[in-house]
């Protein structure tokens, strides 16, 4: 997948805890950057050369000398710039390419295709690890996926990221060390599932492609649920976070709740969700298979309002081809 270039001037509504930078950025001098980029088959080195080692009135050359020294670990033109950016701002939200895991209109974009065949084979968007309540290292998870032919997935564990900054790692370790294979890896997207309350009973909402260093993210992020005493547990409050870090809100497994699932799509409809785990095995199948007679009628409501459809084993298991 690659980079989402914003507008001129774009930032994103909730950025990291880190303070801004006093550096003035000119998105429109950068856009023939952008478009070498976007060229097949381009050289680094050229790219390189063609970077201004000054900035408006910020000198960079002692960053793109260290972009140099890096490069032969870097597997992409499009990688190469997003580091630079980073290293000029300390932050992503400010930079104007969004790393491919947070990449919210690509992933939206394979949403829009998903359907009752698309898990596990092709995609899958509910995986747990060690980190929460999972039985696999994220390292595990990320070996399987490869040997299964993923073509994109999301590490979901409760209430914490760590399990996915340990799989990126692993994948970006992957891709140095098989640079002619790069282009067939998997995409991976930043996920975590986090409690809400919906309607008076307790709901688990997936949050997809945020920043998980966005500050408005971080009291769903800590590996505890303190939060359910406070009114960041009411799931308008969840969702509200996961959208202003970024990312996309979908309601996890709509039909294992203590309401009748109407009312709860509809409820998350009306709250701003922005879509439904529709593909999911109630059952305990082997293989996993979403279960018909549920999935069906879930559908038809959720693509009454607009919704994304989404899917997922929402594997705790030894093996993410299946639920358990």
């Amino acid at each position: 997948m690659g980079s989402q270039i914003l507008g001129a001037g774009e930032v994103g509504a909730c950025v990291p805890s880190r303070p801004q930078p006093s550096i003035s950025l000119t998105p429109c001098s950068l856009f023939p950057y952008i478009r070498i980029l976007n060229q097949k088959s381009v050289n680094l080195n050229a790219v390189l050369s063609q970077l201004p080692s000054k900035f408006d009135t910020v000198d960079y050359s002692n960053s793109l000398l260290r972009l140099r020294r890096m490069s032969v670990n870097l597997t992409s033109a499009s990688e190469l710039l997003s580091r630079w950016f980073h290293i000029q701002t300390g932050y992503v939200k400010s930079s104007l390419l969004i790393p491919p895991a947070q990449d919210r209109l690509a992933l939206q974009q394979v949403f829009q295709t998903l359907n009752a065949r698309s898990c596990p084979q092709s995609y899958n968007f509910h995986l747990h690890t060690r980190r929460s309540d999972g039985q696999l290292e994220p390292d595990e998870v990320m070996q399987q996926v490869m040997e299964i032919g993923l073509k994109g997935l999301a590490i979901t564990d409760h209430h914490t990221t760590q399990g996915y900054k340990e799989a990126q790692h692993w994948l970006d370790q992957w891709k140095q060390n098989h640079p002619e294979l790069a282009n067939t890896a998997p995409q991976l997207w930043t996920g975590a599932e986090i409690n809400a309350q919906l309607l008076g009973v307790d709901v688990h909402i997936l949050g997809y492609a945020f920043d998980p260093d966005a500050a408005c993210l971080q009291p769903y992020l800590q590996g505890d649920t303190t939060f359910l005493r406070t009114e960041a547990y009411y799931a308008e409050n969840v969702i509200a976070a996961i959208q202003e870090a970024g990312g996309l809100a979908v309601l996890a497994h709509p039909a294992r709740y203590r309401r009748p699932v109407n009312e709860v799509i509809t409820e998350a409809a009306r709250l701003g969700m922005d879509g439904i785990e529709v593909y999911y095995a109630y059952r305990h199948t082997i293989p996993w298979l979403p279960t018909a007679e549920i999935v069906n009628p879930v559908k038809q409501l959720t693509d009454s309002y607009g919704l994304l459809n989404t899917c997922g084993t929402d594997t705790h298991g030894r093996d993410v081809l299946l639920r358990t």
